[in-house]
């Protein structure tokens, strides 16, 4: 699938959908053929006639989309489409695509990954947010520059326990670590990294260029959605974008996801 045009029908989804949420083609309850209608959220059994819905029993419960538009909002947060795409092509409204992005990264899997153990590996902190209105956050982040894997993390103070801290629960101590000349990095050292600092205003930047990068990019992609850089969904965007960086499978199809994070509640 790589355009709107290509999503399946209703009824496939709808389909698909039941199968992943089941694990079964026929009725659940005398496995008996089941219709699939296009104007309906349930499936129906032609044997037991018992109406069975896919959505009641996932976090999709509660949703008045159909299938289709749930599959067509998903493949475009994987794609990185901003509001108004979406709301040009399927005709949904700013809300309602702003909560379903947030709903999907809601469900994404939690970052369980090893530690980052490649030779190298860039760190730098980041400002989200304006300090004038009082709602300024620190992120902190590493980056594995030959595999592209990260660790974020929100931040109070950029003391030199908060950055250690960090560093030892998410680099391994055989790295060699690259920073910026804050002098909160100045005792890396001691625990064992190998450390070599750079200083950004004499323009130092190659050597930390791909962290740097992954900032404007985050930015970049909030503004787009929001306007802005707004701090309230901060958290849950910094979960996408290690999913994006450290579980890319997740993100090339809607099935990807769906096979991972669709799960059965009740």
């Amino acid at each position: 699938m790589t355009s709107l045009a290509e999503t399946p029908g209703e009824v496939w989804c709808h389909r698909y959908i039941y199968q992943l949420t089941f694990s079964t083609r026929g009725c659940i309850h005398c496995a008996g053929k089941l219709v699939f209608k296009s104007s309906r959220s349930y499936a129906w059994c032609k044997t037991c006639r018992v109406k069975i819905s896919a959505k009641a029993v996932t976090w999709l419960r509660n949703s008045n989309l159909s299938y289709r538009q749930i599959y067509q909002l998903l493949w475009c947060w994987q794609k990185r489409k901003d509001p108004g795409f979406i709301h040009d092509a399927p005709g949904l409204s700013y809300t309602t695509i702003n909560r379903w992005y947030e709903r999907f990264r809601a469900h994404l899997p939690q970052d369980d990954s090893r530690k980052l153990l490649v030779d190298l590996v860039e760190i730098d902190e980041s400002f989200f947010g304006k300090k004038r209105y009082k709602n300024q956050k620190i992120v902190i982040g590493a980056i594995e520059p030959q595999t592209r894997r990260i660790k974020l993390q929100i931040i109070t103070d950029r003391e030199a326990e908060t950055f250690e801290a960090f560093v030892e629960s998410n680099v391994a101590s055989s790295s060699v670590v690259m920073t910026d000349s804050h002098p909160s990095y100045n005792d890396l050292d001691c625990l064992g990294y190998t450390h070599y600092s750079f200083n950004h205003s004499k323009g130092e930047y190659t050597n930390t260029n791909q962290i740097e990068n992954l900032w404007g990019v985050i930015k970049r992609y909030m503004r787009k959605l929001y306007g802005s850089i707004p701090t309230k969904h901060l958290q849950s965007i910094l979960d996408e974008w290690t999913a994006r960086l450290n579980r890319p499978s997740l993100f090339i199809s809607p099935e990807n996801y769906l096979d991972a994070c669709l799960f059965r509640i009740s």
